[in-house]
């Protein structure tokens, strides 16, 4: 769509997008390739260029989530719709303001924790770590030494993505970190969700579990001048 077609034009889709903001429009636009007079192939096509579009400077946001919106409702591919549906989900997950997916774990105790719901009211300094990654290790002893300073106003919550759950038992066991400690149980749903690609990763979440800072700075970068600044803001009534 986007390396040039003699039939669809950049301007086509600039039109179509952002003045007609239809998906009809769109599609008829990309049916002048001769590529793409099949339907499940057209609308497919128009899909990944939406995925694309998205983001881009030179289409209107709001426009191209609506024709994704149409799709995902609409469409008479079944398989189109959840493709729709995905595309809108990962590009406005993990975005500043957002809400935090849900997560529910247990805790070393077995009790439930429920993320963001159990921390409302606190900001929420949510961390994704294994007991192999040497740099998270390095990052727990800055963070230690944040913990006690701001626990009254920042929660704090590591989960472990070790492959044996034994392994963390006894990393947690030996170390006694005095924050919330989980174990992530496999599921690798929930590492996609949060975009979990390398360790740490980090994410600061506000009073009422929107997204502040994705990825948030590590705890050796300068932490606490972000903590202040959110602390700042809280007292003028800003967060």
């Amino acid at each position: 769509v986007f390396a040039g077609s003699r039939n669809i034009t950049l301007r086509d889709l600039s039109y179509t997008v952002n003045r007609l903001n239809s998906y009809d429009a769109l599609m008829d636009s990309l049916g002048k390739d001769t590529l793409l007079r099949n339907e499940v192939i057209r609308e497919l096509v128009m899909l990944k260029a939406l995925q694309d579009m998205h983001g881009n400077p030179d289409y209107r946001r709001d426009n191209v989530e609506n024709i994704l919106s149409y799709v995902a409702e609409n469409s008479r591919f079944p398989e189109h719709r959840k493709v729709a549906a995905n595309i809108l989900f990962q590009k406005n997950n993990m975005i500043n303001g957002a809400k935090a997916p849900s997560i529910v774990l247990k805790d070393n105790d077995g009790k439930e924790v429920r993320i963001p719901e159990d921390f409302e009211g606190k900001y929420l300094y949510l961390g994704f770590w294994a007991s192999w990654c040497e740099t998270c290790l390095l990052e727990f002893i800055a963070l230690n030494e944040l913990h006690e300073k701001y626990k009254d106003n920042f929660a704090v919550v590591n989960i472990s993505t070790d492959r044996h759950m034994r392994i963390y038992e006894s990393f947690v066991k030996n170390t006694d970190y005095p924050w919330i400690n989980l174990y992530f149980n496999h599921d690798f749903r929930l590492l996609d969700t949060y975009h979990v690609k390398s360790l740490p990763l980090f994410v600061l979440l506000d009073r009422q579990g929107r997204i502040l800072e994705f990825p948030a700075r590590r705890p050796s970068n300068n932490l606490h001048t972000l903590f202040e600044y959110y602390l700042f803001q809280q007292r003028r009534g800003r967060n």
